[in-house]
């Protein structure tokens, strides 16, 4: 069973993904990445997630970001999804079917502070103003989790451990 991480932009989905398969000994796996050699492959030409998203387009991106997902193996990885993945159903049944959605949630102000102290976040996903974008996010992940870790005040390594209690140390 895979555990696939979700949550907002800088909440720490990377970094948490990484320490928590070392302390598991599974694979890892960021879509974000898997999405740019997916990229590179079909097009012989390397590009971050970010440009793909922008020369591409958003309905491009999320087809490439849905057969990325949906070809993950189950086979015990901790996958680290992008933000607005489990906004797509068929994305989010199967991240269901094969493993547990863990939400690392931060509240407003501190994913405030985090996003304004981050480089490659960009204001244009803010169209519609910063806290109808997190509300909506939000309530797309709380309702799309197996279970939710707040991360506001925890390290990297405490987020770890208490994944690692809740999950019962697989």
């Amino acid at each position: 069973m895979n555990i696939y991480l979700i949550g907002m932009k800088a909440c720490g989905k990377t970094t948490v993904g990484q320490a928590l398969s070392r302390q598991l000994g599974r694979q890892w796996l960021d879509t974000d990445r898997l999405i740019e050699l997916h990229h590179e492959s079909e097009h012989g030409e390397a590009m971050c997630f970010s440009e793909i998203y922008q020369s591409r387009g958003e309905a491009v991106f999320r087809e490439i970001e849905e057969q990325v997902i949906t070809s993950i193996e189950h086979n015990g990885a901790v996958v680290s999804l992008g933000g607005s993945s489990v906004l797509n159903k068929r994305s989010l049944a199967f991240c269901r079917e094969s493993g547990l959605i863990v939400y690392l949630n931060l509240s407003f102000s501190c994913w405030l502070d985090r996003i304004d102290n981050s480089v490659g976040v960009s204001d244009g996903i803010f169209q519609q103003g910063k806290r109808k974008y997190y509300d909506t996010r939000h309530a797309c992940y709380a309702n799309a989790t197996s279970f939710k870790i707040n991360v506001d005040k925890l390290t990297v390594q405490e987020v770890v451990s208490q994944l690692v209690a809740d999950l019962g140390g697989n």
